[in-house]
């Protein structure tokens, strides 16, 4: 998992799982995940999966924990 630390010194765990309709479009989804995550890099998973909507291209799940000091 990966761990972050946050301005109260506690750090966040993260972990992650990307479903997406065809796998193949996972890698167009790379420049928008590095916008939103920076440095860091959780642990993630990605499944291919059919969504509850056609014209939904992916849903993105994450499980984040505050550790607190």
């Amino acid at each position: 998992m990966a761990r972050r630390r946050i301005s109260s010194g506690s750090e966040l765990e993260e972990k992650i799982a990307y479903l997406l309709p065809d796998r193949d479009d996972f890698e167009r989804c790379w420049p928008v995940l590095r916008q939103w995550l920076g440095d860091v890099r959780p642990a993630g998973t990605m499944f291919e999966a059919r969504l509850m909507n056609d014209q939904m291209k992916i849903e993105i799940q994450v499980t984040a924990r505050l550790n607190e000091r």
